[in-house]
């Protein structure tokens, strides 16, 4: 692979409650080249989000919170993260949630190589 077709390495914030989940996901992230912070609560989350670091992508499981509290999450991002992208995680079918603008979703379980793939094709579309 030449440089040019070398994926983009992106700061991903990470959050769900189930560790073993968080932690695999979190190393298949990491492997695949990106700089990653997992959280376990949405609390921790928005935590990070205050400290004014910069995100590219949100992946959060949809579990953590009730409604639409990843929109709530995703605008606090966009303060200091204008084209933050948001994405969910869940192993619930939610084919009947009607999803926001400007956040996708993929079900789990999902192979590390299709969850990098749908990360990079989010993250690369204008």
């Amino acid at each position: 692979m030449d440089e040019d077709s070398q994926p983009a390495v992106l700061r991903i914030l990470f959050a769900d409650d189930d560790v073993d989940v968080l932690r695999a996901v979190a190393r298949v992230l990491t492997r695949g080249g990106h700089e990653v912070t997992a959280c376990e609560t949405a609390e921790e989350a928005i935590r990070f989000i205050g400290t004014g670091a910069s995100i590219d992508l949100l992946l959060l499981d949809y579990s953590l919170g009730k409604g639409t509290w990843y929109v709530d999450l995703g605008n606090a991002a966009r303060q200091t993260s204008p084209t933050v992208e948001t994405m969910l995680l869940s192993g619930e079918n939610l084919a009947d949630v009607e999803l926001v603008d400007r956040v996708a979703f993929i079900e789990k379980p999902v192979r590390p190589a299709d969850l990098l793939a749908a990360i990079a094709r989010m993250c690369a579309r204008d």
